[in-house]
């Protein structure tokens, strides 16, 4: 019997599809008991994450566990970590599985794997829902045909961030993953969309930072999250007007720096900024 030729093809990609599945780096089996060592998380199956920490003098009021984003590593919080210490906030921040200095770097470990790790000692907010049909359904395509494709930001008409000197300096960090793999892409949409889907589970109290000018993660984007939380639930919503999406490191960090250390000595009070005021409207305007 013949085939039509549409069947044949249909059956050609069903089988590139499942020769072409995103590769993973899950972790091993549990070996060791899971520690903290001066320079590094040690996971329980034994896999390394190598450690930052920024240490004030004597006893810290405040101890801070800092996770880097997508791309990202320890290094991120360096700025921010820096004044934190010098005001008696210890930092801790670990290079995230697939990140960094990693044995993996480049590959996904998975959400769960990640989140068992952080359990050890974002709201990212751009799941498959805010993608439209055409980028939800070509991403999972190419995902699952080429996983080892590089996606690049060249030719992206927006920058993450007002600081030109950091962004530079970020260009020429070997630790920083430029043009990371599709399959890691894939990922990160899976753990946005359980951010997505967690957001009206969160109870404060959370200290929820943006920037007006982040196109990252857009402002309607970020308007649907905001939506989503529960107006009883003790979190505080702050936007920065000139602030991007690399928050921590615009020029204009030093505010967010000085914001973020009062919320935490004492979430009640309004912010020193007055970021945190005035923030309804902002939203609304996005829908």
């Amino acid at each position: 019997m013949r085939l039509p030729l549409s069947a044949l093809l249909a059956m050609m990609l069903a089988a590139a599809l499942a020769a072409c599945a995103p590769v993973m780096a899950p972790p091993g089996p549990d070996l060791v008991r899971p520690q903290l060592q001066d320079d590094a998380l040690v996971a329980a199956d034994d896999y390394r994450l190598p450690l930052r920490r920024w240490l004030p003098t004597g006893e810290p009021r405040i101890v801070v566990l800092a996770l880097h984003g997508f791309g990202d590593y320890a290094n991120a919080f360096d700025q921010a970590a820096q004044f934190w210490a010098a005001n008696g906030v210890a930092t801790y921040a670990y290079d995230q599985r697939g990140f960094g200095a990693t044995a993996t770097a480049g590959r996904w470990a998975g959400v769960g794997p990640m989140i068992d790790d952080l359990a050890m000692l974002g709201p990212a907010a751009r799941g498959r829902a805010t993608l439209g049909a055409v980028g939800r359904n070509g991403l999972w395509l190419v995902a699952h045909s080429i996983p080892w494709w590089p996606v690049s930001t060249v030719g992206m008409n927006y920058s993450p961030s007002d600081n030109i000197a950091m962004l530079r300096r970020l260009a020429n960090d070997p630790l920083v993953i430029k043009s990371p793999r599709v399959d890691m892409v894939w990922g990160l949409v899976n753990a946005m969309d359980g951010a997505l889907e967690a957001a009206p589970k969160l109870d404060g109290p959370l200290l929820l930072a943006y920037g007006a000018r982040d196109r990252v993660v857009p402002p309607h984007v970020m308007a649907e999250l905001v939506e989503g939380l529960r107006a009883e639930a003790g979190i505080r919503v702050a936007v920065y007007k000139e602030g991007y999406h690399l928050l921590l490191r615009d020029l204009q960090a030093p505010v967010v720096h000085r914001d973020v250390l009062a919320w935490m000595l004492d979430p009640e009070p309004p912010l020193l900024s007055g970021a945190d005021t005035g923030t309804a409207p902002f939203f609304a305007a996005q829908d």
